[in-house]
């Protein structure tokens, strides 16, 4: 009979036959349903999540602590990683910033490195060499042994070394007088971005980069660019470009169509009658030896006669001037000035301005400017009053009229000891009066001066040299404006002055002098007669070649 496994299986089970060591195989595992895989599927991936996340978490809180901390000492760029970048070596500088584009330079190398601030001065001082490396031990000796110094430390010592403020004023100035002249505008160009890193402040922005251009153009281009109205700078230099280009073409063309027409002319022309220039001969002449007159030889001179009119005579022998004529000393009638019983006037006036201080100024009203010359002046407040001042560059002093001091009650002091002679119209003027003090307002700025109060004066104020002098002023008179300097910060600003302004309301007028205010014909009366008392006696007159 075949024993079956559940007849084994039920035998071993009751261990009626004595032997349990030995069972036989389990049955397998009932198969998992689908719903029972997907469930175990989700929590593998869900153990697999998690400990992704945590590896995740551990790197970035290694990279914040590494980042804390900083790099490691051996993680900095060495010396020879510097040289590598191939810096460049400073010995001298020719021109002012030509120090700091090696500053710029270094700094450039600093960027591809990984260096600290000590180290950036340390790397970049080696660079130095010759007059520079001399400098810098010099430099380094007046600090302490110890001290680390920061690479802003070295930028401040290096620029105070290599750029000082008086370079960099001169600079400035060439910037403000640059001009084109006969350079071409690519050369200009060139010219004014050189200088422009010295006045940065009249080239921050495009407007004032353009005007700052425009100042210097030659007046051909200036002619056509004047109302350009472009916005960036870089566009008014291309249309600045075209315009001198065309500029050309056309006078090459001119040129060009001038020689043909002359050597057409010149072709058609008959030979023979085109004269030959012949050099003149050179005339040589021996020195002769002049004679000498002798002692007893008399040297007769030509003599001519000068025939009066009728019933005259030479000199006036009255001694009494005709009827009506005053004397220029008393103003009296009945004698001459020469005759004159009164004391004599203005003497001691002569005498003290004769020790006055000189002085000179160019023109005294707007009607002695010629035409066509530039007038660099403008309206302005003196002392809160409206007036015309002129910036002149040919006048010693600053002056004020005395119409003007008038009609404003301007407080006058009058100098006791010397005065003024000031040189103006082809005459000296004297004066002893002054007015101190005086608040100048331009662009809402206020200036002061001391104004001499100048007889005959046409214009309100003349601001002369000693002024402008102590305030930098620069005349450009191709654009008609003025630079001054801030009287608080010292800061350079633009003043433009107005091509026309009306004279009518000036306070101003011209102010004649009457003959008698004259000290010259005061004192020589019977020279400046009202009418002539007769031609000059005849006297012989020598004539030599």
């Amino acid at each position: 009979m075949t024993r079956t496994r559940r007849g084994t299986f039920g035998d071993d089970a009751s261990g009626s036959d004595g032997r349990g060591n030995g069972h036989e195989d389990l049955p397998p595992p009932p198969h998992p349903t689908p719903a029972e895989m997907m469930a175990q599927l989700m929590e593998t991936q869900r153990a697999m999540g998690e400990v992704l996340r945590g590896l995740t978490q551990n790197a970035r809180q290694g990279r914040g602590r590494d980042q804390h901390q900083g790099p490691e000492p051996n993680q900095f760029s060495t010396f020879k990683d510097f040289l590598d970048t191939k810096p460049p070596v400073f010995k001298k500088a020719e021109k002012p910033l030509q120090s700091n584009e090696w500053l710029n330079t270094i700094e450039q190398k600093f960027c591809l490195l990984r260096l600290t601030e000590h180290l950036k001065t340390e790397y970049a001082s080696h660079q130095l060499h010759g007059p520079a490396g001399i400098w810098w031990s010099h430099h380094r000796s007046t600090l302490p042994g110890d001290a680390q110094i920061t690479w802003n430390q070295f930028k401040v010592a290096f620029r105070g070394h290599y750029i000082p403020p008086g370079l960099m004023s001169m600079k400035h100035t060439e910037f403000m007088r640059l001009t084109q002249g006969t350079k071409g505008l690519t050369e200009y160009l060139h010219a004014f971005n050189n200088l422009s890193r010295y006045a940065i402040e009249f080239v921050d922005t495009d407007a004032k980069k353009i005007a700052s251009f425009k100042r210097g153009l030659s007046p051909k281009l200036m002619k056509t660019l004047a109302n350009n109205k472009c916005a960036t700078f870089n566009e008014f230099v291309s249309d600045a470009l075209t315009q001198e280009n065309q500029n050309n073409i056309y006078t090459a063309s001119k040129n060009r169509k001038r020689a043909f027409e002359a050597g057409v002319s010149q072709s058609q022309a008959p030979t023979n009658a085109r004269p030959q220039f012949r050099p003149p001969a050179p005339k040589f002449r021996p020195p002769q030896k002049k004679a000498q007159p002798s002692q007893n030889q008399q040297v007769y001179r030509k003599a001519y006669s000068v025939a009066l009119p009728k019933g005259s005579t030479g000199q006036s022998s009255s001694n009494v001037p005709p009827n009506g004529m005053p004397c220029w000393n008393c103003n009296k009638t009945g004698h001459w000035s020469r005759n004159c019983p009164y004391p004599r006037k203005n003497n001691n006036q002569k005498q003290s301005n004769s020790s006055g201080r000189q002085g000179h100024v160019h023109y005294t009203t707007m009607e002695e400017i010629p035409s066509g010359e530039v007038v660099t002046a403008g309206m302005f407040l003196v002392n809160h009053h409206p007036a015309v001042v002129l910036f002149d560059s040919g006048a010693s002093h600053s002056f004020m009229s005395p119409i003007f001091a008038s009609k404003y009650d301007q407080k006058i002091v009058v100098v006791e000891k010397g005065g003024y002679c000031i040189s103006a119209a082809g005459s000296n003027i004297s004066t002893n009066q002054i007015v101190r003090g005086v608040r100048i307002q331009i662009s809402e700025r206020e200036y002061t001066a001391n104004l001499v109060i100048l007889p005959g004066l046409g214009i309100d104020v003349i601001l002369g040299m000693n002024w402008m002098k102590n305030h930098g002023v620069l005349i450009d008179t191709s654009t008609r404006t003025v630079m001054l300097r801030d009287p608080k910060n010292n800061e350079a600003f633009l003043v433009p002055l107005p091509r026309e302004f009306d004279l009518h309301n000036v306070a101003n007028a011209i102010q004649p002098m009457a003959l008698a205010d004259i000290l010259v014909v005061c004192e020589f009366s019977d020279v400046f007669p009202d009418e002539l008392p007769g031609l000059p006696p005849d006297r012989e007159i020598e004539f030599k070649i």
